[in-house]
């Protein structure tokens, strides 16, 4: 028989920081695993499978400051955009749309996951993909000068295969590791 005591609010908050450290190294670390397209200066990376399992993990607020603490680590310096990238000129290049929508997608999975049902999840998650892709689109079109059809070959097209594959594990995932992070 074991008798569960309940954590203290210190606990539930050092608990859920640790985590959003967590998920900003995941996605720093996502952000290496990457496939370079000939074509685009985006490549193809883990990172969205870390930023939308962390608002569905963390809900929206520890799930969107994990991705403000990866950005904060990459603008001050530290190797940590995709290709070991840095700085805030990789935050003003041709992917600083993508990387900003990490910060608001993250939130907007936390908002729409928190009632738990899975359906919700997944729903949560190809929204908040969405939302990183138009951010990031957009951007890539005004950088690159890009017309709407080109910015989406270069933007969207690729990557809807992939990233259907990290929203089906990103959803098991961040189910499991939200356990955890629970009071």
């Amino acid at each position: 028989m074991s008798i569960a005591r309940e954590r203290t609010k210190e606990e539930v908050i050092l608990r859920r920081l640790f985590f959003s450290l967590l998920f900003a190294l995941g996605t720093g670390l996502g952000a290496q695993l990457r496939i370079p397209l000939p074509f685009t200066p985006v490549p193809i990376t883990l990172q969205t499978f870390f930023v939308l399992s962390s608002g569905v993990a963390l809900g929206p607020v520890w799930g969107s400051l994990s991705q403000l603490f990866y950005l904060l680590l990459g603008i001050a310096g530290f190797p940590y955009f995709a290709g070991f990238s840095a700085g805030v000129k990789t935050m003003l290049g041709p992917t600083g749309g993508y990387l900003l929508g990490f910060l608001i997608a993250s939130y907007i999975v936390g908002l729409l996951a928190q009632k738990g049902k899975i359906s919700r999840t997944y729903l949560a998650m190809l929204i908040g993909e969405i939302t990183i892709l138009f951010l990031g689109t957009t951007w890539l079109s005004f950088v690159q000068s890009l017309s709407l059809s080109q910015a989406l070959v270069k933007g969207v097209l690729p990557f809807l295969p992939g990233d259907a594959v990290k929203i089906l594990a990103g959803g098991v995932f961040a189910t499991y590791i939200s356990h955890w992070t629970k009071e």
